[in-house]
């Protein structure tokens, strides 16, 4: 709600397959992509968000958690993956750290799930998914980094303010 909405994320792959009323707007997506679906893709592998984890080569992470997992708030990307700005009105300029592929109103679209963004007299960093909490329960190391990670940057921000 601070800086993505459901509106612009709407369901994960895994969540739609699940209702009868979504699955046939994915229904053209191999087994694989479903799979795949449920990782985010770090457009900004470099964020300290990610130290000490071994992304995958395309550099994706998360699939057999999945960490796209239920309903996503993210911010509409284009087909070039730059912010859409035909459905994002908010005066804010987010920063895209992972996208993720969701079901967004009658098809799939990558969308920007983890992004930051200043507001106001802070620093948000919005990671999107409930995912995350998915994958500290079934203590998954890379997952736990990465929530420890976005806790220490952004206690690194406060501390900076």
């Amino acid at each position: 709600t601070f800086v993505s909405s459901y509106r612009f994320g709407g369901y994960a792959i895994e969540r739609a397959r699940q209702k009868a009323r979504l699955a046939p707007r994915i229904r053209h997506l191999s087994e694989e992509q479903m799979h795949k679906a449920g990782a985010i893709t770090a457009v900004d592998p470099d964020h300290p968000i990610f130290d000490g984890v071994a992304l995958r080569p395309d550099p994706s992470f998360g699939a057999d958690i999945p960490v796209v997992y239920r309903e996503l708030d993210s911010v509409p990307l284009d087909s070039e993956g730059r912010l859409d700005r035909t459905l994002y009105k908010a005066p804010l300029e987010p920063h895209v750290i992972a996208t993720g592929l969701t079901l967004y109103g009658q098809a799939p679209r990558t969308t920007g799930v983890v992004v930051e963004a200043p507001v106001r007299n802070g620093h948000v960093l919005h990671m999107g998914s409930i995912g995350w909490a998915r994958g500290v329960w079934q203590g998954n190391a890379d997952v736990k980094r990465i929530v420890i990670n976005a806790y220490r940057y952004c206690r690194s921000k406060a501390a900076a303010a």
